[in-house]
């Protein structure tokens, strides 16, 4: 993937030089959807209940996942295989469905004494990750960031990417 590069090129003072440009298009489209209703004097005369439902949908991608305050630390904190280069690939922010409810109920059972009960749901599936190699970035340096360097994992023996006939030289 890289050309060109030698340990001179990592042997200078100034350190995380970026120039930031456009990447590849993506998309990313959220739907979400909240019911909610009250109901009062179930149990007792100034009680109350409510109950919430609510549902979520993410199908996010993006290209560098920009969840830091700089770029540079952005830049050192994504995971891909050509960092120069990287692919479209999930946002690290999609939660691709999420389903809440809830009930809380407010009673007075006794006289001034008032009682409350809360009861919280979550579901969710998809919570984005990426394996990769533990400690320094792709040239083994801290400037490049540390543990993004993703680690590719082989589907099986009939893997196209493997081949036990392969060059090792090559």
């Amino acid at each position: 993937v890289y050309t060109g590069v030698s340990p001179e090129c990592f042997r200078t003072q100034r350190d995380d030089e970026i120039q930031l440009t456009n990447g590849p298009a993506y998309e990313s489209h959220v739907a979400s959807i909240s019911l909610a209703k009250r109901f009062d004097g179930i149990f007792t005369p100034g009680g109350s209940t409510s109950v919430r439902f609510g549902y979520a949908f993410t199908d996010s991608g993006n290209f560098h996942n920009t969840d830091s305050t700089t770029a540079t630390s952005s830049y050192d904190g994504s995971a891909a295989f050509d960092r120069q280069n990287p692919a479209v690939s999930t946002s690290n922010f999609e939660t691709r469905h999420n389903f809440t409810s809830s009930v809380y109920f407010e009673e007075e059972f006794l006289e001034d004494f008032a009682t409350s009960l809360g009861i919280f749901f979550r579901a969710r599936e998809g919570r984005p990750y990426s394996l990769t190699f533990d400690g320094g970035g792709v040239f083994s340096d801290g400037s490049s960031g540390d543990d993004n360097a993703l680690l590719y994992v082989p589907g099986g023996m009939d893997d196209p990417n493997l081949s036990p006939m392969s060059d090792v030289m090559a």
